[in-house]
């Protein structure tokens, strides 16, 4: 990763371009022509609201109507902060796509449901769940444990031959060591079928 480079110093609430420090990266480029001068001031008109979001990491406008200092502020922000879009957003968008499977079975996602804060009459808390990806098809299975996930996989697999004479070509799953230990790679390679993982908590 790249350094940034330090090439302003603060006076008076101004950040002043020392030409020395930038020479090196901008002496090449028409940014800086030869007749600047040796310093450049640059300054940004801000309400005090909008400075004490700054100073305080970006802080959401609506918290900061609790902190003394700043509620005095009576100015409204001017304009949106284009940090705050950007910097704040978790993802950009998915984009929306049509399954690329052409048959059933192909490929499936599985995924374990987080234990519950109560558990079933028969002490489940967990829940597998196991989607085809071409028909959109559903299997849930209730589990006591986590560990329960993968021997309740190898039974849907077993079921899938038989009852529809094929094997399922892709599996896919998070990265939960449940489906991606040493027994699970070693039992997808003699099932001759491919694991896939994705990020967690991103759609499949």
């Amino acid at each position: 990763m790249k350094q940034p480079l330090k090439i302003c110093k603060e006076l008076s609430g101004l950040y002043l371009v020392d030409h020395k420090l930038c020479k090196s990266s901008l002496a090449s480029s028409s940014a800086l022509p030869s007749s600047s001068p040796k310093k450049i001031a640059f300054s940004c008109h801000m309400t005090p609201l909008e400075l004490w979001h700054c100073r305080l990491g970006h802080m959401f406008f609506t918290n900061m109507k609790h902190i003394n200092v700043v509620s005095s502020c009576k100015a409204l922000p001017q304009s949106i902060c284009q940090v705050c879009h950007y910097a704040k957003q978790h993802r950009i968008p998915f984009p929306d796509i049509t399954s690329c499977t052409t048959y059933i079975f192909e490929l499936i996602h599985v995924d374990i449901w987080s234990p519950y804060s109560h558990s079933t009459y028969n002490g489940y808390k967990y829940f597998l769940t196991i989607v085809d990806d071409y028909s959109r098809a559903p299997w849930t299975h209730l589990l006591a444990t986590k560990s329960n996930a993968f021997p309740i996989l190898k039974s849907f697999l077993t079921f899938v031959q038989i009852q529809f004479h094929t094997i399922v070509k892709t599996i896919r799953s998070n990265n939960g060591m449940e489906f991606s230990n040493t027994s699970a790679t070693t039992f997808y390679a003699s099932y001759r079928s491919v694991h896939q993982t994705c990020c967690t908590g991103t759609p499949q």
